[in-house]
């Protein structure tokens, strides 16, 4: 289900307004935004800002053709059941982080959830060349940022 793989040095892309109040949106099945906010040390405000030199690395999981096989293996299924990331999503973030494994040897400084330190993912990704859809309707892409050590 993997399509592509990226490992890229980049330019880090700041969002234009704190990572808080983009946390904070509402979206399906959540009017206060995503439920982390403010409780996990990797989220807004407790998650480090980001700063230094980094390699983008990603994976990108074809989310049409994990849909199309839910909707065969459960026909009941609505299309919004079929794309929920609690599905799919824990096995794409094992892919990204066996993918990180593979690179380094030791083990890098990453950060996981780039966007909560202020990292904007999307125009980064552009930079690269890979454009993100919005919402993800044929792939999504698992984002995590390694960060290069400066040395003392």
């Amino acid at each position: 289900m993997i399509l592509n793989r990226i490992c890229q040095e980049t330019e880090l892309i700041l969002l234009p307004e704190r990572p808080e109040n983009l946390c904070g949106l509402p979206y399906p099945g959540h009017p206060k935004g995503c439920p982390n906010l403010g409780k996990r040390s990797i989220c807004p405000p407790a998650a480090p800002t980001l700063c230094g030199r980094y390699i983008l690395v990603g994976v990108q999981f074809n989310l049409a053709s994990w849909v199309a096989r839910m909707k065969k293996e459960h026909p009941a299924w609505s299309d919004r059941q079929a794309r929920c990331c609690l599905y799919w999503q824990g096995q794409v973030r094992r892919e990204l982080r066996e993918y990180i494994q593979n690179l380094w040897v030791l083990e890098p400084k990453t950060d996981h959830c780039p966007e909560a330190g202020g990292a904007d993912i999307t125009q980064m990704m552009e930079t690269l060349g890979h454009r993100l859809q919005w919402p993800p309707l044929d792939f999504v892409w698992k984002i995590a940022l390694v960060r290069l050590e400066t040395g003392a």
